[in-house]
């Protein structure tokens, strides 16, 4: 939780229960919670940062602050 004075948390707790009211009725065996095969980076990070290699050019330290989608035949490039 992100509590940053003491009642924050509480406040916090019950956002959290309000948004997730429906998983409620599992949660003694954490069901509906997504789980990967791996620990989450190296079954959602590397493959992403794979795939964006692939199509994207990456520069370190840089900002993005504009960028064009060209749009042909519904479908985004």
């Amino acid at each position: 939780m992100l509590a940053f004075q003491k009642w924050h948390s509480l406040i916090e707790m019950k956002r959290y229960t309000v948004r997730f009211m429906h998983h409620l009725d599992g949660i003694d065996f954490l069901k509906g919670i997504l789980r990967t095969k791996y620990n989450q980076y190296d079954s959602m990070i590397l493959p992403l940062i794979k795939w964006l290699k692939k199509r994207c050019q990456f520069v370190p330290s840089t900002t993005v602050v504009d960028m064009k989608v060209a749009i042909k035949a519904m479908t985004k490039r």
